[in-house]
């Protein structure tokens, strides 16, 4: 079950299959004290096991990524940790998948061009939490 609200922490999964953009995401996120990146996969069939195991607050996940993309895997997710939000990443440069994804049950779906403290702020409220806590 996601932390609770008193809780000092909320905890993200992170799943994209590109290991560098993994590294900095949980860089990014983990600036704040108040997130805790608890996991990391590279494909959907990861995405849905983290998600069983860490029933984390927050889900960051990519669409385009092999043996099992995003679309596939966003309603097993979901199922998997039901009280869990959704962000989506992805590359992909039309309107139609960030659409699909919303559809299928996420939260945000959004650009990878997106600027990072916007993707924070967006993480944030997904969380739970409203001001942001800076690294200290």
């Amino acid at each position: 079950m996601p932390s609770s609200p008193s809780s000092s922490f909320r905890t993200i999964v992170i799943c994209d299959d590109q290991a560098p953009y993994r590294f900095f995401l949980r860089a990014l996120l983990e600036q704040h004290r108040d997130l805790h990146v608890v996991g990391e996969g590279w494909h959907g069939g990861q995405a849905i096991e983290l998600m069983r195991e860490h029933q984390p607050d927050v889900l960051v996940m990519d669409l385009a990524m092999p043996i099992m993309d995003g679309f596939a895997a966003l309603p097993h997710a979901l199922e998997a940790s039901p009280d869990t939000q959704v962000l989506v990443l992805t590359g992909l440069q039309d309107d139609d998948p960030l659409e699909r994804a919303r559809e299928l049950g996420a939260a945000i779906a959004v650009s990878k061009a997106i600027d990072p403290l916007e993707l924070v702020a967006q993480v944030r409220e997904l969380a739970g939490l409203t001001a942001a806590k800076l690294p200290s």
